[in-house]
């Protein structure tokens, strides 16, 4: 309960704000200040837009703005200019929803202690951290842990660093986009990639063929069929006529029966080949 507030000022608030009151809440009495924050609490928790139209003072209820902040970082931008200003009601924000470091003032993109708590609540808030923060080494590796692909926004420096490029291929293949092409030529960075995410295969590895076809690599493609059966289209043509090959895929996925040539579909010993591998397959032909 805000103590700053006396209940005269509460009871303004409840009757310049009464009409935000829709009929799934219980209206409490008007001098009960307690109660009355409650109310505004659990309105902007269900609905944080309507901060919109909340009156100025509402806005600049700590607690209950907060609240609305919690439920929606956008909330944040409707808010009283004296909380935005506050440092410690932003430290207090971007605990309660990272997102909110996209609407503060630069000077608290730059502030170390505010980025690395709106990182912590969510690793791709790196984004919007200052250029010198994006080149903190320590805040880069706690990004990338839980957002991987927040590793295009780091200082280029660290598309070379190992330790960082793992962690952000353990959060998400997706991420192999952002490495230095010196680290893309490493397979076993490869392997991790379509582990993660075998759809990478698709598109990522494709722009990377003229230095390193991956997808002519075998052991990187039934990974990646592993984790996205519709990999195996990406498969080389030399790989997508090796009979060992589909086979080892097919134990993998069934379905993957309909996508062979119609050289092996004809070939009835393939087709008992594949059905001893993966007896499913005799429900997709």
């Amino acid at each position: 309960m805000n103590q700053d507030l006396d209940k005269k000022k509460w009871k303004k608030i409840f009757d310049d704000n009464l009409w935000l009151v829709d009929g799934r809440f219980s209206i409490p009495p008007s001098d009960n200040p307690a109660e009355i924050e409650i109310l505004f609490k659990k309105i902007l928790k269900n609905d944080p837009k309507k901060i919109m139209r909340a009156s100025d003072d509402l806005k600049s209820i700590r607690n209950v703005v907060l609240e609305g902040i919690k439920a929606h970082y956008d909330t944040f931008q409707f808010i009283s200019d004296d909380l935005k200003a506050d440092r410690d009601f932003i430290l207090d924000a971007v605990k309660m929803n990272g997102v909110v470091l996209k609407f503060v003032d630069d000077k608290f993109k730059s502030d170390r202690e505010i980025v690395e708590i709106a990182i912590e609540n969510y690793g791709y808030m790196l984004e919007d951290a200052s250029a010198e923060l994006q080149n903190d080494r320590e805040l880069v590796l706690k990004a990338v842990t839980d957002s991987g692909t927040v590793l295009k926004y780091a200082n280029d420096r660290f598309k070379s660093d190992r330790e960082i490029v793992e962690k952000a291929l353990q959060s998400n293949g997706c991420a192999w986009e952002c490495i230095s092409d010196e680290l893309k030529c490493d397979k076993r960075l490869a392997l991790m990639a379509v582990k993660n995410r075998g759809d990478i295969i698709r598109y990522q590895f494709k722009d990377f063929k003229s230095v390193i076809d991956y997808t002519d690599d075998e052991e990187i493609m039934l990974l990646a069929i592993e984790s996205n059966i519709w990999a195996f289209k990406e498969s080389s043509e030399r790989l997508k006529a090796d009979e060992d090959y589909i086979l080892k895929a097919i134990k993998k996925r069934a379905p993957l029966i309909t996508d062979v040539s119609e050289e092996f579909l004809k070939d009835e010993k393939f087709i008992e080949k594949a059905i001893k591998v993966n007896p499913d397959v005799k429900k997709f032909i």
